[in-house]
């Protein structure tokens, strides 16, 4: 792929952003959470065009007074009492490629993209409720996204915790259609001209975290999604299932 001067211009900001919060994270180092570990996803396939999971990866957790890193998600503490604003850069993973297998032939690939955003998380006595807007940013799909989110945390021991939730994502129509939507140069016999509306992906989620050995700042997560899409996305050619689910399992080393 080829990148304009505007998402050059991005990508620098990206990593310029990721250089300050090391930065930040080596000066205030005894203000500072850190995580490392490995750990393993895996999605069920719901597309015709291939499976969906990724391999073994690394995780990294680190979080300073005004920057952090969750996962896939970098961010900027903007207002950190109540409620909590964070500025946010997180990359967004779906990604068709046209090379596959013979059903995505002459078909253009459908890439990943990187959005940046803002989200609201307000603590309450019963739990946390999340609001995140999100926009492309690399101009890919050109559209953007809402995510609503609700957990509550329960101590079940003193090791062991298990956080329960529910989310719900509102996709544009231009987003979905880029992703979803068949245009007239890729119709095929077995591929009809398909052209999508706005969407959205909802359903339950629950993560859990075990400590393993105290001493040594140990812990295991194991988390499990479960995901139901919308008519737009589920009545594409491309798609087979009307749901997904995703595990992940890894174990994290607190420093």
């Amino acid at each position: 792929m080829k990148l304009n001067s505007q998402q050059n211009l991005i990508i620098v900001i990206f990593l310029y952003l990721q250089l300050i919060s090391l930065k930040t994270f080596s000066a205030e180092r005894s203000k500072t959470s850190f995580q490392a570990g490995i750990g393993y996803n895996y999605s069920s396939e719901y597309l015709k065009t291939g499976d969906n999971s990724t391999p073994a990866l690394p995780i990294i957790n680190f979080e300073t007074d005004h920057f952090f890193l969750k996962g896939l998600t970098l961010g900027y503490k903007l207002y950190n009492n109540w409620p909590q604003i964070n500025l946010i850069l997180n990359p967004y993973m779906l990604e068709i490629d046209n090379e596959e297998n013979t059903y995505n032939e002459e078909m253009r690939k459908r890439r990943r993209t990187l959005h940046a955003g803002i989200q609201i998380s307000i603590p309450f006595p019963f739990g946390i409720f999340r609001a995140q807007a999100e926009q492309d940013i690399l101009t890919i799909h050109k559209s953007n996204l809402l995510s609503l989110s609700y957990s509550k945390r329960f101590s079940l021991s003193e090791k062991w915790q298990l956080i329960p939730g529910f989310f719900y994502t509102r996709q544009t129509k231009t987003l979905t259609n880029y992703y979803f939507g068949i245009q007239n140069n890729e119709v095929k016999p077995n591929r009809s001209q398909y052209t999508a509306g706005n969407s959205y992906v909802s359903g339950p989620m629950v993560n859990s975290i075990y400590i393993l050995a105290p001493e040594n700042n140990l812990a295991l997560n194991l988390s499990v999604k479960y995901q139901f899409f919308s008519k737009s996305i589920k009545n594409s050619p491309l798609v087979k299932e009307d749901h997904q689910i995703s595990s992940f399992i890894g174990i994290m080393k607190g420093f």
